[in-house]
């Protein structure tokens, strides 16, 4: 049996691609079962249940995070970037003032 993946929109499959399949021909639509009800390609992270817990695979995910090399910035792309994030600062907290609801006494 082939899989093919698509989106349930408003009572209907809609398909991701075409399939080279005649016009009334019957189908059987599986949903995947996963804990969060998400499809499977929409999750992320870590299973815990399928993380080796042995010091071989800790030192290669060590080695693998040490591998990255730094960040290099100029002071002008320091200075940038720093302005950036004050910036963001600066709007989330006006943002949080604007929204905040009055205290109930």
């Amino acid at each position: 049996m082939a899989t093919f993946a698509g989106t349930y929109r408003d009572g209907l499959v809609q398909l991701d691609s075409p399939l080279d399949l005649p016009d009334g021909f019957r189908v059987q639509v599986v949903v995947p079962e996963n804990q969060e009800g998400r499809r499977p390609e929409f999750q992320y992270g870590l299973d815990e249940a399928t993380w080796i817990h042995s010091s071989e695979n800790r030192a290669a995910l060590l080695a693998s995070m040490e591998a990255y090399e730094p960040l290099v910035m100029t002071p002008e792309e320091e200075a940038e970037w720093n302005a950036a994030r004050e910036a963001v600062k600066q709007y989330t907290i006006e943002k949080m003032r604007r929204t905040r609801l009055p205290l109930e006494v």
